[in-house]
């Protein structure tokens, strides 16, 4: 569920934490959109475009998505064994 949006364009793409300069982090806090994802099991696999995590205890979403579209998926580790769910 996409939250929050805006028409604003940024060349970025999703960038992960700790790899955007500053202006840009600013830019996609105010414009960007967040998507939330509740329940999801740790040790799950998230991933948005080329990014992917493990989830852990405390994984509720990623915000600062610039506009655009995107490519979600995730993966129940524990539940479907080398299957990807959409």
């Amino acid at each position: 569920m996409i939250i929050k949006s805006s028409g604003l364009i940024s060349e970025t793409g999703v960038a992960m934490a700790g790899k955007m300069d500053q202006d840009t982090a600013k830019v996609l806090f105010n414009e960007g959109a967040t998507f939330v994802l509740q329940n999801m099991p740790e040790g799950s696999e998230f991933g948005i475009d080329y990014n992917s995590w493990t989830t852990g205890p405390k994984f509720r979403g990623v915000k600062m998505i610039p506009p655009g579209i995107h490519y979600i998926y995730y993966r129940y580790e524990k539940q479907y064994r080398d299957k990807l769910v959409f």
